[in-house]
């Protein structure tokens, strides 16, 4: 009955652990672990005597300890960036990833001194990276879906060169101001290839159309892809912005890049 009991104690005094999950199945050795709170925190090491730190649930499943398998796979394939130090922690089903790279260099440029909080990635069904980069005092955001290694240097290459140019190309506000100057351009565009096409073949008088019967014909389309020039002319008089066949058929023609023989 006492050896009964002592083993009993035994168990509550030593934590469960995430040593619950069979790490030395997948070739690593357990060097420490440490209990605080719910998680437990361990240091693996591989065959190699790499080493790396998981902090997770004592019952940590297998899809979540494969999760931190398929990140660590893709981390050791690294050919330019080397690995001082990485953690792997769990958070419910994510996999939360620091790594602190003790080299980062790509195509002659030391990229590891603009990285001096390390890098961050997180794993659910994708792995995906989100960290900054510092550069020319000028804090930049580096975040996507990690698709290899040579993509994530790219980015990180553009942003060491100019920073504020790479922060512009992904700023929304940027992006909407140059969606809108490029509709703008193209709006000119359609409108200065209407005029064109629309003066007399012996007349160099450009002779642009009403605008807003463009922007009628152009909504009648959309609105019925299959409406015919005549339906077009006849809806066209109704909102009094008559054009003639020819008309129509140029814009027709400019913006939906129909034409009709």
């Amino acid at each position: 009955m006492k050896r009964i009991i002592l083993a009993l104690c035994v168990l509550l005094i030593v934590p469960a652990g995430v040593y619950a999950y069979d790490w030395a199945a997948k070739g690593f050795t357990v060097e420490s672990e440490t209990a605080k709170g719910e998680k437990v925190t361990i240091v693996l090491k591989d065959g190699a005597g790499k080493g790396f730190t998981v902090t997770g649930a004592a019952d940590m499943d297998e899809a979540v300890a494969g999760r931190i398998l398929a990140a660590r796979k893709v981390m050791d394939a690294w050919q330019n960036i080397k690995i001082e130090r990485a953690a792997f922690e769990q958070n419910n089903d994510v996999v939360d990833i620091t790594v602190v790279p003790s080299e980062a260099s790509y195509k002659g440029e030391n990229l590891l001194e603009a990285l001096p909080a390390g890098m961050w990635f997180s794993y659910t069904d994708a792995l995906l990276y989100n960290f900054r980069m510092t550069r020319y005092n000028v804090f930049v955001r580096i975040s996507g879906e990690y698709k290899d290694e040579a993509e994530l240097l790219e980015k990180l290459l553009e942003a060491y060169k100019n920073p504020l140019a790479y922060s512009r190309k992904r700023d929304p506000e940027y992006l909407l101001g140059r969606v809108n100057e490029l509709t703008e351009a193209l709006e000119k565009l359609q409108k200065a290839s209407i005029a064109i096409a629309n003066k007399g073949a012996f007349s160099s008088t450009l002779k642009p159309l009403d605008e807003r019967a463009v922007k009628n014909v152009v909504r009648l389309k959309k609105e019925n892809p299959k409406i015919t020039v005549k339906e077009i002319q006849q809806s066209l008089e109704k909102d009094k912005t008559p054009l003639g066949e020819k008309e129509i058929n140029l814009i027709l023609g400019v913006f939906f890049n129909q034409f009709e023989k």
